[in-house]
């Protein structure tokens, strides 16, 4: 089986991944690092891309821990998150997105306000 198009009309989740109307795509378009275990499409592997999106893959890594039943390290990966933002304040969401699972876990993401 091979993805061939997909949509971006469902819901988005805490892990930043929008769900698909319809057919769910995410197991054809995920690949995975053995040493973190972050997830992502293949693009986020780009070492360009990484070096940009470097708050939001150490947001998805604490995501990923606290999905899978690890709070030390979940809280341990979102604490980086002021200095993986650094100065970009268009990042700074995700510091709160960050603290928001020790105050109020849930799913998905209010996007009104931005968590």
């Amino acid at each position: 089986m091979s993805l061939r198009s997909t949509n971006t009309c469902g819901p988005l989740t805490t892990d930043l991944y929008r769900h698909a109307g319809g057919f769910p795509s995410l197991p054809l378009m995920v690949h995975y690092c053995t040493p973190c275990g972050y997830s992502g499409p293949i693009g986020d592997f780009d070492p360009e891309e990484v070096a940009a999106g470097r708050a939001v893959i150490t947001y998805l890594i604490g995501e990923l821990r606290r999905r899978t039943g690890d709070p030390d390290k979940a809280k341990a990966w979102f604490a980086r998150m002021p200095d993986a933002v650094g100065g970009n304040a268009k990042q700074d969401w995700l510091i709160d997105l960050a603290i928001q699972p020790s105050i109020n876990p849930k799913e998905m993401v209010d996007e009104k306000r931005g968590t």
